[in-house]
């Protein structure tokens, strides 16, 4: 849920999908304007609230008010809509549409009372207070790939997104109309994580080339939304910028630089760096107020499963921690008066919007829940208005099960498990030994958790472990007896142990330290005593498969070679491991087992296909791995069997977007993950915040 991700994956994700393209096109006719009052105020009431085309709706209104013999009750009410409507467009015409409801329609004590008590929110510039006591959710773009890179701008008028293109555009909220601003191209320029000025008029941006390359570079781009003038702040180059904020002036530009650490502030007049001291480097998502004073930010908070919300005074001062721990919170904006922050937290699984009201550097009360039930909340940015533009899902990620005969290499029946509720994604999907189980990694906004799902059976346990490494390299894997699972962590690089029925989590090794780059653990045996590295060697540059003993610590090699290994399987009865291998001279790829305490390899199958994944089958008669085609980048993928003995490999004819996967002990299944997230819904949550407590002022010596 929060604005920041890790450079990997952004690379990744990067392509989401214009949130805008076609929503105009997608809007139905205007029918020809009846001429009665009532029938104008109805089609008025569709253009705003249905439609959402709130300037339509003003004329329409307007029409309302002037219509010949219209009741009074129905003008004032139509009166103070074109207030509601002047103000969620962000734009002049809100006050003088309330003063003339109070003016002209006094007696309509209802609008009246309604238009005097947004005059009064007008002008003292408290929270910012609902149109109406009732808050409202406005459908904008349904079933579009929006991801959380896309922002609303200060105004509420516009939202900046990324879309298939890699390119930066701009979508008018009103209209659905949308305005390339930077040009990017698939897998080489590619615009990301855009970023409003607080006055609105520019954006800064991260600008990466040679993006799916090892020579991709980040550098920090700002373009002025009027003119489409782009400026490269190249002193950025050596930061990882996908992270940024402004400063409340406007000059400077809040920068993450993860190689060294900490946080840093960028001075877009002269490409100054200056370190940001008084905040810590796992600060996540700082936000600067709207007086520049203070700046909000998340962390963990030790000894607990959550993050604590800290403010940090812009002198430098000690941050102090708000509020923390459970429920676990992340910050998402300010409100426009400096007043309170507005932040998430995960509740039964499903997140919620709350309210921290400040005083000083201290909270005003407790944390006020406002909205919760949300799955899979992303954030897109608070309106000085206080609109909330967000997505949310529709669907549920789920795993898929697929009948297979490796014998005779085909595929038979498929079939979706349940999905999982509140999560992004579900991958790394592990058979528990006997075959009832599914151990597999899920995403819950920021939070990576570890999933188990008995087959045929509704409910699914999930347990957060802190740090969680959901990657290829070390799927979670099953302990002989099924009563525990290993998972691989970041960090210190560590295999811990998930014990299934109390949730308590034991780190049981960690990679040795100093060591080379691209080190990684790649398995380890069912009964937990073994761990498997892969190193590489820079001089000869030369790639090792080593056992480790965890009591002991001892490190014995296995194999080594001078082409590239790909992440070694163990076999589910712990004798063999297999591996790709990759000859970049001869541009050659094979697929190989050797027993696991070492000794000559044997050669399975060649295969001119990028590798992805593989696995031994129970029995130890069959390899059976997956391909990705590097021409589409993950687009397409296909499954193949092969005999472990040697022989031509079969494709299963199972092929389509399907990421990791795991076959079962009975060789006549396969279950794949999910990372395709499901259909999304774009959406404007307006009149949620309560007004503020009104000041108190304070009455001198001898006053009443």
């Amino acid at each position: 849920m929060t604005r920041r991700w890790g450079w990997t994956t952004a690379l990744v994700m990067v392509a989401v999908t214009a949130v805008c393209l076609g929503a105009a096109a997608q809007k139905p006719a205007a029918a020809k304007p009846p001429q009665s009052a009532e029938q104008l105020m109805g089609v008025a009431l569709h253009q705003e609230e249905v439609e959402g085309n709130l300037q339509a709706a003003i004329a329409t209104y307007q029409q309302v008010v002037k219509a010949p013999g219209v009741p009074r009750a129905l003008a004032a009410r139509a009166q103070f809509r074109i207030g509601a409507c002047y103000e969620r467009l962000g734009v002049d015409g809100a006050r003088k549409a309330y003063e003339l409801v109070v003016s002209q329609y006094g007696d309509q004590s209802e609008f009246a009372a309604k238009a005097k008590a947004r005059l009064g929110a007008l002008g003292d510039g408290a929270f910012a207070s609902p149109v109406s006591a009732v808050s409202t959710t406005r459908l904008l773009w349904k079933n579009t790939r929006w991801g959380e890179g896309a922002r609303l701008s200060p105004d509420g008028r516009k939202v900046a997104f990324v879309d298939e293109t890699r390119s930066l555009g701009l979508c008018d909220v009103a209209t659905g109309v949308d305005r390339l601003l930077v040009a990017g191209s698939p897998d080489a320029q590619v615009a990301f994580e855009p970023t409003w000025s607080p006055d609105g008029g520019r954006i800064a941006f991260t600008w990466i080339t040679d993006a799916l390359s090892r020579r991709s570079t980040f550098e920090l781009r700002v373009v002025d939304v009027k003119s489409g003038v782009v400026t490269a702040y190249e002193a950025t180059r050596d930061l990882i910028t996908v992270t940024h904020e402004w400063s409340a002036d406007g000059t400077k530009i809040l920068l993450e630089k993860p190689r060294m650490g900490g946080w840093v502030w960028l001075s877009l007049s002269n490409q100054a760096v200056a370190s940001a001291a008084n905040l810590p480097k796992e600060a996540e998502d700082p936000l600067v107020s709207p007086d520049g004073l203070h700046i909000a930010f998340f962390q963990r908070v030790a000894g607990t499963n959550g993050n604590g919300i800290f403010l940090a005074p812009s002198d430098g001062s000690v941050p102090t921690l708000l509020v923390g721990g459970q429920p676990r919170y992340a910050v998402v904006a300010w409100t426009a008066d400096g007043k309170g922050l507005v932040a998430t937290s995960p509740r039964s699984g499903r997140d919620g919007i709350w309210l921290l009201a400040l005083a000083g550097l201290k909270l005003d009360g407790t944390p006020r829940l406002l909205r919760e039930g949300f799955t899979g909340l992303q954030f897109g940015g608070l309106s000085r208005a206080g609109a909330m533009l967000y997505s949310t899902r529709t669907g549920l990620p789920q795993l898929t099960e697929t009948e297979v005969d490796l014998a005779e290499g085909r595929r038979g029946a498929a079939r979706a498990l349940d999905g999982t509720p509140g999560a992004d994604w579900v991958d790394y999907p592990s058979y528990s030994p006997d075959g009832r189980r599914i151990a597999y990694f899920a995403a819950f906004g920021d939070r990576r958790a570890l999933v188990v799902k008995t087959l045929d059976e509704p409910k699914d346990r999930v347990y957060f472990v802190e740090n969680l490494r959901p990657w290829y390299y070390l799927p979670p894997t099953w302990s002989a007896d099924g009563r525990s699972v290993f998972v691989g962590t970041v960090g210190e690089a560590t295999i811990s142990r998930v014990d299934l029925a109390s949730g308590g989590v034991e780190a049981l090794v960690s990679m040795q330290s100093p060591r080379p780059t691209f080190d990684n653990f790649t398995a380890i045996s069912p009964d937990g005593r073994s761990a498997y590295v892969e190193r590489q060697t820079v001089d000869p540059r030369t790639y090792h498969v080593s056992r480790l003993d965890i009591s002991s610590g001892t490190e014995t090699e296995v194999h080594s070679s001078p082409h590239l290994i790909g992440a070694a399987r163990l076999s589910p009865d712990g004798r063999w491991l297999a591996f790709d291998e990759y000859d970049g001279a001869a541009q050659a790829l094979s697929y190989r087992t050797l027993p696991a305490g070492g000794g000559s390899p044997r050669l399975v199958c060649t295969l001119d296909q990028f590798p992805r994944h593989l696995e031994v089958s129970a029995d130890s008669r069959w390899l059976v791995f997956q391909t990705m085609n590097v021409g589409k980048r993950g687009q397409v993928r296909d499954i193949w069997v092969a005999p472990l003995t040697g022989g031509e490999p079969r494709r299963l004819n199972i092929a389509g977007n399907m990421n990791s996967f795991s076959l079962h002990p009975d060789g006549k299944r396969i279950v794949f993950g999910n990372r395709t997230k499901p259909d999304e819904e774009v959406l404007l949550l307006e009149n949620f915040l309560p007004p503020a407590k009104a000041a108190t002022k304070s009455v001198g010596p001898g006053k009443k």
